[in-house]
């Protein structure tokens, strides 16, 4: 499988119809007529990608090209994107004739219409109309060869640069001025999607749109056959989306390749690998522009799963339901999370977003929170597999029932025919039993573990358990908890054991690497077998089991 390098920028033979219409509009250049057109699509659809290129292809034509990115900040300054922008060609070696229009142009903008800018002589009603005739002079006199504007992230534009885009699409200029605005259509005011609208129908503005792309498309943005049922898979979980697929298949290519052990100690496991950084930093980004509760209320969403409402992020954030309201609409409108067709539920965009958003919220709040969910859930009684999750990512342990709900969840999973999640729920159940000495429901354990067992190939109740203990038939004697760490502890392997004993001691990834003359990542692939056979999710767990034993790992017989 062939992963383009950039996660943002789709290759233009995959977006080549969009291209092409995109060129027809630089055809107003020949004619020496001003254009506009809207290019919208969905986040990570390719618009910036397809900018660039209409870019090399207008200064092809001897056009001088100008670009800008509206932003959030910028949204509250009058016209700040084209002074911007424009401001960037006083550099372009411009004769005298056209640095002051282009001198003069630039205050108009910075003043808007008024006293400053208007002749003394024009009656305040006619302000506005002589403001824009004039900045349209004076575009035409800067637009000798052609100009292209073309200005990203449209959704911030502010009033000012929408109103003269506005008076471009009534009164194109007579001057081979294009102005393309891309943006996110969840996000564009309605002064922005309705002055396109009219423009279309006047016939002086064009729209292109990137529609998601099909499983050709798709097929061809990641080098792989159309008929790959990998294809297949990735093409529906991305939903098209050029950024979401990319960032699914290199995200599918490092799992394939960590698989690979990298030191030659084939019974290391891999870590799961994180999203691609590219796309995590995009993501990152939106989340940083929130304000604190706002990232508070899309933090508690990303915990409560795939759907949520207010009330459960009212739960998890202490806020009064009707100021969580307020937050959520503001993340809507902000197109982070969307409503659920038919429900009062909302979801992230696309669940690889929820997953960034989970990543850059603080571990420990993320630890309550779960317990909190878990909670709050349990009282609406979802089902348990779906409280296992939170389970497993509260320390496992912190609750007096954590047991009964891994178990339970198990017993579901396996009702469901996922047997897969109930070999790995098993083990979990089953460490908690076994430190608690509640060796009676662990022999229960031990006959779901066959059932799993005779659905999973005939393999044995130990080999699905995985845990490396055996479990007794009968009723066991009653283990302390010191005796129940050492038995599991046990169950590393020498080099485990090794690393166990350093982290349990709280140091870091490469401090271990160091000291025992591995790279960071074999230490971190072994940290995940650690936690896995214990069927724990963090080093404090692992500090807190190594206590319980009251030995060093070091010195246990494997």
């Amino acid at each position: 499988m062939v992963v383009t390098e950039s996660l943002i920028r789709p290759t233009q033979s995959v977006r080549a119809a969009e291209a092409d219409e995109l060129r027809t509009v630089l055809g107003s250049l020949d004619d020496r007529l001003g254009r506009v057109a809207e290019l919208i699509g969905e986040p990570g659809s390719g618009k910036t990608r397809l900018l660039a290129d209409l870019a090399v292809e207008a200064e092809q034509r001897g056009a001088v090209v100008l670009r800008g990115r509206a932003t959030e900040a910028s949204s509250t300054m009058r016209c700040q994107v084209l002074i911007d922008t424009l401001g960037r060609w006083a550099a372009a070696g411009l004769d005298d004739q056209r640095l002051d229009a282009l001198g003069a142009l630039v205050r108009q903008l910075s003043f808007g219409p008024g006293a400053q800018t208007i002749p003394a002589d024009v009656p305040p009603s006619r302000w506005v109309c002589h403001y824009y005739a004039t900045l349209v002079q004076q575009l035409r006199a800067c637009a000798v060869n052609g100009l292209v504007i073309l200005l990203d992230d449209a959704h911030w534009l502010d009033e000012g640069t929408l109103e003269l885009l506005d008076y471009l699409v009534q009164r194109p200029v007579a001057a081979p001025v294009v102005v393309v605005a891309s943006y996110r259509p969840k996000q564009a005011p309605a002064q922005l999607a309705g002055l396109f609208a009219h423009g279309i129908e006047l016939g002086t503005a064009e729209r292109v749109e990137l529609a998601p792309l099909d499983a050709r498309r798709s097929a061809a943005l990641l080098g792989m056959p159309a008929d790959s049922p990998a294809l297949r898979r990735l093409h529906r979980e991305a939903g098209g989306n050029p950024l979401y697929l990319l960032a699914l298949a290199a995200e599918a290519a490092a799992r394939a390749d960590s698989r690979c052990a990298d030191d030659g100690e084939d019974e290391a496991e891999p870590a799961d690998p994180a999203l691609p950084v590219q796309f995590t930093a995009r993501i990152s980004a939106e989340f940083a522009a929130l304000d604190e509760d706002q990232q508070q209320a899309a933090a508690a969403g990303a915990v409560l799963g795939a759907r949520f409402d207010a009330a459960g992020v009212s739960a998890l954030t202490g806020l009064a339901k009707g100021a969580t309201c307020g937050l959520l609409d503001g993340l809507v409108r902000r197109d982070l999370v969307r409503a659920v067709p038919g429900t009062d539920q909302l979801a992230f965009r696309h669940p690889l977003v929820r997953r960034a958003v989970y990543a850059a919220v603080d571990s420990c709040w993320r630890i309550e929170a779960h317990r909190k969910a878990l909670d709050f859930l349990a009282v609406r009684g979802v089902a348990n597999t779906e409280l296992a999750e939170h389970v497993q990512r509260s320390g496992p342990g912190d609750g007096e029932w954590d047991h009964m709900v891994l178990a339970a969840a198990a017993r579901e999973a396996l009702g469901s025919g996922d047997t897969r999640s109930a070999a790995s729920l098993l083990p979990q159940a089953l460490r908690l039993l076994t430190v608690r000495g509640r060796a009676e429901e662990a022999v229960e354990l031990r006959a779901l573990a066959r059932r799993v067992g005779e659905a999973s190939a005939g393999e044995t109740p130990e080999a699905v358990l995985g845990c490396g203990m055996p479990l007794p038939d009968g009723q066991p004697a009653r283990h302390s908890q010191a005796e129940a760490s050492v038995t599991l502890l046990s169950a590393l392997t020498e080099r485990e054991r090794e690393v166990a004993d350093l982290a349990s001691t709280g140091q870091r990834t490469r401090q271990i690497a160091a000291e025992l003359r591995l790279s960071p990542r074999t230490v971190d692939v072994h940290l995940t077998r650690i936690y896995r056979k214990l069927n724990i999710s963090s080093r404090a767990a692992l500090a807190r089991l190594v206590v319980e034993s009251g030995r060093r790992v070091g010195d246990l017989a494997g």
